[in-house]
């Protein structure tokens, strides 16, 4: 009872970003920035699960920015924040963008609200829609059923489907190449993976 009234709180927009920005959305920023090489230019950015969009800023002023989400609540707090942006509701597992036609797909904190069959089909989806020269950047936190703080984050999360980082990792590489993957913790531990296309 207690758990699914905090989840109705914590669904809208501000409680949202807040509860982000409570988790450490800001250190995953300055992470990112640093391993990311961002040239000016117009590229895509597709995000994956971005929600309000609290990553937009992330991203150079002149990129094509693109938050997709299945949430029309959290997309109408993008909405509310990017009057002009592109907020787009859709299933990541069946993505409406044409092959090759992305230079950034972005996915942060959202596969552990997906099973595993579908998340295979999401990620196999990245792959079709990411350009050649492309970039996957994707982030999640991740079960580890021995450590007792990891289960107890997880028993108050709304994600259902904590995946482990090892399983991660390795349906991420049966579709792309991984360059980087890192580890951390912000009270979740995460893994972080930058990948490409397969030549």
């Amino acid at each position: 009872m207690l758990k699914n009234i905090l989840h109705k709180i914590m669904s809208l927009p501000v409680m949202y970003d807040l509860l982000q920005t409570v988790f450490g959305v800001n250190k995953k920023k300055r992470m990112l920035r640093q391993l990311l090489s961002l040239s000016a230019g117009r590229k895509i950015v597709l995000d994956i699960g971005g929600g309000t969009g609290i990553y937009k800023n992330l991203w150079p002023a002149d990129f094509q920015y693109v938050c997709l989400d299945y949430d029309l609540q959290k997309l109408d707090g993008f909405r509310g924040k990017y009057p002009q942006g592109q907020g787009v509701c859709s299933d990541a597992s069946k993505l409406g963008f044409k092959p090759q036609s992305v230079d950034y797909v972005f996915c942060s904190s959202m596969s552990h609200h997906i099973p595993h069959g579908l998340l295979e089909a999401m990620v196999a989806e990245m792959s079709r829609v990411l350009k050649p020269d492309g970039q996957l950047v994707f982030i999640d936190a991740v079960s580890i059923p021995e450590s007792a703080l990891n289960r107890f984050l997880w028993r108050l999360d709304r994600g259902e489907y904590p995946h482990s980082s090892q399983m991660l990792e390795s349906l991420i590489e049966k579709y792309f190449k991984i360059k980087t993957v890192k580890t951390f913790s912000i009270y979740y531990d995460y893994i972080l993976v930058l990948a490409g296309k397969y030549n």
